[in-house]
């Protein structure tokens, strides 16, 4: 007897915080449009069966165009929310919607920039404090400090 299993679409192994997110975000603009739908229905019932009561129309009226009112403001949120993650942003912070959830992580510590004194072959004497990951200065202040009179691209 063989191990029969049934693939449902969930990958535990790649379940992150960016992934939850997205999955809750999605799932409740699901849950709002079809609340909103289902309003609109019972509004619908309740005009067909008010037997023409100006107050019961009325009840069913208000209760159609509050429907109607919830999906429009459900559309508007879900273009700004494309818009956003696709114009603005360029897909670097993701909710899930047009792309793969990503939201860069705020404190992650930035990696230590170095510099290094690059001499400029066209001009003697003359050069610049340039990023290098090997270099021995640990600020472009340092760097320039270091061969003042020399740079040219120091304050």
């Amino acid at each position: 007897m063989g191990s029969d299993l049934i693939n449902v679409g969930i990958n535990m192994d790649k379940l992150t915080l960016p992934h939850m997110l997205s999955f809750m975000i999605r799932g409740f603009f699901i849950v709002a449009a079809l609340s909103a739908f289902v309003f609109l229905l019972l509004g619908a019932l309740a005009w067909v069966t008010s037997s023409g009561e100006k107050e019961l129309v009325k009840k069913a009226q208000d209760k159609i165009q509050a429907a109607v009112v919830g999906l429009l403001v459900i559309v508007a949120v879900l273009a700004i929310m494309v818009t956003l993650e696709t114009v603005v942003f360029r897909g670097t912070i993701c909710v899930g919607l047009t792309c793969p959830p990503s939201i860069p992580s705020l404190l992650e510590p930035e990696k230590d920039q170095h510099y290094e004194f690059k001499v400029d072959s066209a001009m003697v004497g003359k050069g610049t404090c340039v990023v290098n990951d090997l270099g021995a200065f640990k600020s472009k202040e340092e760097c320039c400090s270091a061969n003042t009179g020399l740079t040219t691209n120091c304050p």
